[in-house]
């Protein structure tokens, strides 16, 4: 063939502002010994990569207070793929395991921090 011909039916762009990251928590570890610490995984569900995450992690006892809190920045994390996210509390007593963990996820703009 030297010659291919396409037809395109009307495109409707919709723009938007804002669109939160679609990363999920598929699964997370907390060790207590030798100091509290806690691994999740993040996955994208996007098939875009995210970048620029800030993702906390919350603990609380039976009686829903707090316990322990920890954050940590993420660059990127590629379209369909996952992360290891770490969380330690290397001063914090904890009695016990945490009766929930509360992991939070959100985009941010670096140049809005300078």
């Amino acid at each position: 063939p030297a010659r291919a011909l396409f037809d395109f039916d009307q495109i409707k762009w919709v723009y938007t502002e804002y669109a939160p990251p679609n990363a999920v928590v598929v699964s997370r570890n907390f060790l207590l010994e030798p100091q509290p610490h806690l691994n999740a995984i993040l996955r994208n569900n996007d098939i875009f990569a995210v970048n620029n995450l800030q993702v906390a992690a919350v603990l609380s006892d039976e009686a829903d207070k707090v316990v322990g809190a920890s954050f940590t920045s993420i660059d990127k994390i590629e379209g369909q793929s996952d992360k290891t996210v770490s969380f330690s509390w290397p001063k914090t007593a904890l009695e016990g395991e945490p009766k929930n963990i509360e992991i939070l996820v959100r985009r941010y703009n670096p140049a809005e921090n300078q």
